[in-house]
């Protein structure tokens, strides 16, 4: 196949990894991206050169957490940042998706709180924008009172599996203007080429990320960012737009209206994937690596706008790698989408 790139899907189940540490984390990272790398190599002969990358390599959400699935602290945080940082170097033509960094903040200081705040303005103005677009009439007033993002659960809706329930803003609003110091977690993942940043995007719509500690002890404020970036290459530039989990469930990607998504990445802890909500464009992929492996795979779309599940075909299927218990790395060599 000419012309062709290589995607790296890896899926592992939390229960079987739930028992790693932070360090032990990045080791397994960079023994399933080595692996990749050397596949990645061995298909040279047959890659495009002129894209700014030769191979896309997707790890799925909270891969990068605290044993038992917690946030890490500030400290840990940097640790992987940095770590991954440096594997990239090591394999500068491919682009690395390293599931998500899940991680804490406690408010230090009197700038804190107010960043905080903002964070907060900003995404009930960001809700406000979808919900017009969406020709759904809210005011900001209507979005503070209803759900966290004004998507999925109502306040203080109560699930079927117990008493968990997603804080609505104004309660998050509260804790902050009332002195309160609580801790805000963050779900965030990056787009990283050549050991630089080139996306960091924070997942928008909540799905019990605060783990439903009181808003005065733990708060999750969603992200507001539009979570896609275009990368340039030596002759040719590819789109990337991201989704974590519950962001995929309820479409924001494709809620952004966006036309020039050659790569649509969703990385879950788990969701299924849902044709309605791609929102890369024709000749495009979408790719998901999930916790779940019935929903990792991906998907190309067609002159129609339909989907063609690739996940099983072998003429781009080249192999599945097994790791530790229950991991596993799918491999594909793809055509590059057009210009």
């Amino acid at each position: 196949m000419s012309n062709s790139m290589i995607v790296g899907l890896f899926t592992y189940t939390e229960n079987a990894a739930t028992h790693l540490g932070v360090r032990d984390r990045v080791g397994r990272f960079e023994a399933v991206l080595l692996r990749f790398a050397r596949i990645v190599q061995s298909r040279q002969a047959s890659l495009a050169t002129g894209n700014p990358c030769q191979g896309v390599f997707v790890v799925p959400e909270y891969f990068f957490s605290e044993r038992g699935k917690k946030p890490m602290d500030q400290v840990k945080k940097m640790f992987v940042q940095q770590s991954v940082l440096a594997i990239s170097r090591k394999y500068p033509n491919i682009l690395i998706v390293p599931g998500s960094i899940y991680q804490y903040r406690q408010i230090d200081s009197h700038a804190v709180r107010m960043k905080w705040m903002d964070d907060l303005y900003e995404t009930v103005k960001d809700t406000a924008r979808r919900q017009a677009e969406s020709k759904v009439a809210k005011t900001s007033r209507d979005l503070l009172l209803s759900d966290n993002a004004a998507v999925g659960f109502k306040t203080g809706a109560v699930k079927p599996t117990g008493d968990r329930y997603v804080p609505a803003l104004d309660k998050v609003a509260e804790s902050l203007y009332s002195g309160h110091r609580p801790k805000r977690v963050f779900n965030n993942t990056y787009l990283i080429l050549n050991g630089e940043y080139h996306l960091q995007y924070e997942k928008t719509a909540d799905f019990l990320e605060a783990k439903n500690r009181p808003t005065k002890e733990q708060i999750f404020i969603p992200g507001h960012s539009i979570g896609a970036r275009t990368i340039n290459g030596k002759e040719y530039q590819l789109s990337f737009g991201m989704e974590i989990c519950f962001d995929h469930c309820v479409g924001i990607l494709k809620k952004r209206n966006l036309s020039n998504i050659d790569f649509h990445i969703v990385i879950s802890d788990y969701t299924s994937t849902a044709s309605r909500n791609f929102a890369a464009r024709e000749g495009g992929y979408v790719l998901h690596a999930s916790t779940n492996y019935q929903s990792t795979g991906i998907w190309y779309v067609s002159a129609n706008g339909a989907p063609y599940n690739m996940t099983t075909d072998t003429r781009y299927w080249i192999c599945t790698d097994s790791f530790f218990q229950n991991s596993h790395l799918d491999t594909y060599e793809i055509p590059v989408p057009p210009a």
